[in-house]
């Protein structure tokens, strides 16, 4: 048995939609103004008690093998949990543990990053086939310019992209710090030589199908089961080559061969990806889900992005790849602002 990961604080229709989605049948859950701690797990068998416990509570329970999932509301949780102790101990402590996050922190050169301590990463895009402002600044003086700017609206972070192994190679070699894999290591231990070589840090990103051909038809059966599991497979490739997961940032690649509910899917619960022991980026500055969602031109999609950045730091992301920088600290200092706040 294994728990994949635990989300506690669910609004219920979120848990129930997912729910529904990942098992097939409609999920009865508690009122809708309580929130839920959803646990999802695989087993080839269900765990020691788990059926027993299904039989009796029905509506908290769900199993298509290999995946089991356990919803709580907070009010039922004392005598459930009193039914799962007794009856199902191993799944209780396996749950018990579940519920405590893991741990984790990224470094990036002498600096360790804290989750709690969200970073913004400035975009400077030089390639003419940028969705965005391809062409604007792929004259060196114009990339100069627009890169002073974004130091001084506070961007924290000095990356390139990368798919090509010898392209990050050279902008390391020319000082960069941090490798975006948007190929998601489709490349092998290439990539991670040159990382690991340069003692950079290392965005591992998930795509599905090539970057010309991606958005032509992207299929899931559950995008955040299939993601996590992705992140799973590619960190112990990376710790087997000597690469630690504190020193890789987990980008679940909205826009990136994904279609607008997958996108939302995962923006929601992106929360379920620090269960891995890394920290997440969220890249999802005036990407066409967007446009898809709300209707908006390319130059209309300022504010939206913005509450996407919003909403990503409520489900645990830490970095912020994004377009406009001064605006989105503000967003984030006070979205971190109005959190610390609470009950004198």
């Amino acid at each position: 048995m294994e728990l994949l990961f635990s989300l506690p604080a669910l609004p219920a229709q979120a848990v129930r939609e997912h729910l529904t989605l990942w098992f097939n049948r409609p999920a009865i859950l508690p009122p809708q103004g309580e929130p839920l701690v959803l646990v999802l797990g695989q087993a080839a068998d269900l765990p020691r008690g788990f059926a027993a416990l299904q039989a009796r509570f029905p509506d908290r329970f769900f199993s298509h093998p290999p995946f089991f999932a356990l919803a709580l509301g907070f009010s039922t949780w004392p005598g459930l949990s009193g039914q799962i102790a007794q009856e199902a101990p191993d799944f209780f402590e396996a749950l018990a543990e579940a519920l405590q996050p893991k741990p984790a922190t990224f470094r990036l050169l002498d600096r360790e990053y804290l989750p709690q301590e969200p970073q913004v990463m400035g975009i400077l895009n030089l390639t003419p086939d940028s969705f965005y402002d391809g062409g604007q600044y792929n004259r060196l003086e114009a990339a100069l310019d627009r890169a002073r700017t974004l130091v001084e609206e506070g961007a924290d972070n000095r990356g390139v992209d990368g798919l090509v192994n010898g392209v990050a190679q050279a902008a390391l070699a020319a000082g960069a710090s941090l490798v975006n894999d948007v190929s998601g290591l489709s490349g092998g231990k290439e990539m991670v030589e040159v990382v690991n070589q340069a003692q950079a840090g290392y965005v591992l990103m998930h795509t599905q199908g090539q970057p010309r051909t991606m958005q032509q038809n992207p299929s899931y059966q559950n995008p955040v089961i299939e993601v996590y599991r992705f992140f799973q497979d590619r960190l112990d490739f990376c710790s087997a080559l000597g690469l630690n997961r504190n020193r890789i940032l987990l980008d679940p690649g909205i826009g990136f061969g994904k279609l607008l509910a997958h996108n939302l899917e995962l923006l929601r619960m992106a929360a379920a990806f620090t269960r891995t022991g890394s920290l997440t980026l969220l890249g999802t500055s005036n990407k066409s889900f967007l446009a898809k969602a709300l209707g908006l031109d390319l130059e209309e999609r300022a504010a939206a992005s913005l509450a996407t950045q919003v909403l990503g730091l409520v489900s645990q992301a830490s970095f912020f790849r994004v377009h406009q920088v001064k605006e989105t600290k503000q967003a984030l200092a006070l979205a971190r602002l109005y959190r610390s706040f609470g009950p004198s």
